[in-house]
């Protein structure tokens, strides 16, 4: 399945990160929206938005403490399309 680019932004920083990162994200009008992160295994680790958003930019702040090291995938996906992020956590 092809990736399309619903959202002006879909950023996580800081990557790599240590205990703590902010997911930022757009989007173009009001949508459900649905972001969870996977590990490289491709398992659900949790879900963060799985919610009806208005329109324009959203900050979410990832507490990654109890998390691994390792690498992770963010997954957006709204009534626009989808997008993947890789978080590697130190």
């Amino acid at each position: 399945m092809e990736e399309t680019e619903p959202q002006n932004l879909f950023e996580i920083n800081p990557n790599p990160a240590e205990d703590h990162s902010t997911i930022e994200f757009s989007i173009a009008h009001s949508s459900h929206v649905s972001i969870k992160l996977f590990d490289a295994s491709a398992n659900e680790i949790i879900t963060l938005v799985e919610d009806d958003v208005d329109q324009g930019s959203h900050v979410i702040q990832l507490n990654l403490k109890d998390f691994s090291q390792g690498i992770y995938f963010a997954k957006l996906i709204s009534d626009c399309g989808t997008k993947t992020l890789k978080l590697q956590v130190q």
